[in-house]
């Protein structure tokens, strides 16, 4: 199990990363200003990340891998049923279906907000 200090700290680069996309584009960002947004030290954030773009590799891998592990999940209900169901199950089925990817989606609504913006691009 992962340090809850290291979650901790990792986290912090994260979000201080993620902060600064939202005022510039990654090509603008520097370490140094990532380290000061996080409040961490420059030996920290290499202890953790080669570079700026090791680091939102980081956070692009851990949402497609949790999109991934919740389209798995959503997918076992359509899996158990032998039969093609009716017009209501149907509408059942959709809902129960895409329930964990949903949420997700939802989770991770303002991180893909930012990496998903035109400033993230330049």
């Amino acid at each position: 199990m992962l340090d809850i200090r290291i979650q901790n700290t990792k986290s912090r680069i994260q979000n201080g990363l993620l902060e600064l996309l939202k005022q510039k584009p990654l090509n603008d960002i520097t370490t140094k200003d990532i380290i000061e947004s996080a409040e961490a030290s420059r030996k920290t954030f290499y202890t953790y990340y080669k570079d700026k773009h090791d680091l939102l590799m980081e956070i692009e891998g851990a949402i497609i891998t949790n999109l991934q592990e919740a389209l798995k999940e959503d997918r076992k209900c359509l899996t158990q049923h032998s039969s093609f169901p009716d017009k209501e199950g149907i509408f059942r089925l959709s809902q129960e279906s895409f329930a964990h990817t949903v949420q997700v989606c939802s989770d991770y609504r303002e991180v893909s907000r930012i990496l998903l913006s035109p400033k993230r691009r330049h």
